[in-house]
């Protein structure tokens, strides 16, 4: 028997950029790199979020402390994938 999956799957917060409008989000799929829109250093490294889909690409939910916030999914990869985005991330 299969099951459905849940509707919010769990996630670390790996790294955040410099500009905290993007976060590197370890997940039971690989690595997402995530960019907040609109809630840029709200959310921190070593936080938990969900979402629906770690690999969905493009406009997405992203879910801390039970609030939905506004993301925009850039892609899946591998720690380094992953890491290398956010360092190269714009901001200061």
């Amino acid at each position: 028997m299969s099951y459905p999956r849940p509707m919010k799957r769990p996630g670390t917060v790996e790294d955040v950029s410099k500009n905290k409008a993007a976060l590197a989000v370890s997940n039971e799929e690989g690595w997402t790199v995530v960019e907040l829109i609109g809630s840029e250093g709200k959310i921190a490294v070593g936080d938990t979020v969900f979402a629906r889909d770690w690999l969905a690409v493009g406009s997405e939910g992203i879910i801390f402390n039970d609030e939905v916030f506004s993301a925009y999914f850039q892609g899946n990869g591998d720690r380094q994938w992953a890491l290398g985005q956010i360092a190269n991330w714009g901001g200061s």
